[in-house]
């Protein structure tokens, strides 16, 4: 699978209009026979659930197979270590019936399992405590949306469309999403665990390093930070 991610800002639907046509085509389905062409929008993950199926229909019609989105850690499971997917649930449902492929990207520990200081207010997102702890909840989320997981055997009448490549983390070079300081070391740390936790679940899954801020966006919205070759260097090494 080749996938080239597009971010775009799919703007909200006036609620003044009646019908919108933003949802004209909002049982549209993805009919080409191959996906290619992705898009990445966090105000589609949160938005309604209506605005969400409008989205994927405007997606389907305009040739757009995959959907990157972030699966949050903190979201899906408790400090008892029961898993909560219902949330995503219903988003990876949503795009099954717009024939649209989940990219999930992996991120966001829990306060409990993460390296976030006791007190103070949290800047940024911080990196999982434990590497290992992370790991074993990747492997709980392939056995929910990877193949013959227990999301596809719980909707047999949805199209199947489980998750065959994951993302492991977003941005590890800028402090906003590896608080308090960048470290390269420990994204690789991570990104072997993970792979390895992914992989024994599914061994033909995609593992697919984050994407990298790159040069040119302003240093004092992301913490003073810029692409590091150390990083670069690291990554090019695994596994």
């Amino acid at each position: 699978m080749i996938a080239v991610i597009v971010a775009l800002g799919l703007a909200a639907p006036t609620a003044a209009a009646a019908p919108s046509p933003y949802c004209a085509t909002q049982n549209a389905i993805f009919k080409d026979r191959r996906a290619f062409v992705g898009l990445s929008d966090p105000y589609v993950e949160a938005g309604s659930a209506r605005f969400r199926n409008c989205s994927f229909g405007r997606m389907a019609v305009n040739h757009i197979g995959i959907f990157r989105g972030g699966l949050s850690w903190a979201q899906t499971q408790y400090p008892s270590g029961q898993y909560a997917f219902g949330t995503f649930d219903r988003l990876v449902a949503d795009l099954a019936r717009h024939h649209i492929r989940f990219f999930p990207v992996l991120l966001d520990p829990p306060r409990w399992a993460s390296t976030q200081p006791a007190a103070g207010t949290p800047q940024g997102v911080y990196p999982p405590a434990r590497p290992a702890q992370f790991a074993a909840w990747t492997s709980a989320c392939v056995r929910r949306y990877g193949p013959g997981g227990t999301f596809c055997r719980a909707n047999p009448r949805l199209p199947y469309y489980p998750v065959k490549a994951w993302q492991v983390w977003n941005e590890p070079n800028i402090k906003t999403f590896w608080a308090p300081h960048t470290n390269p070391a420990a994204y690789v740390r991570l990104l072997r665990a993970t792979s390895a936790a992914i992989k024994r679940v599914d061994r033909h899954a995609i593992v697919v390093t984050a994407g990298m801020r790159v040069r040119g966006c302003t240093r004092a919205a992301h913490g003073g930070s810029r692409p590091s070759r150390p990083m670069a260097n690291k990554i090019r090494g695994w596994p």
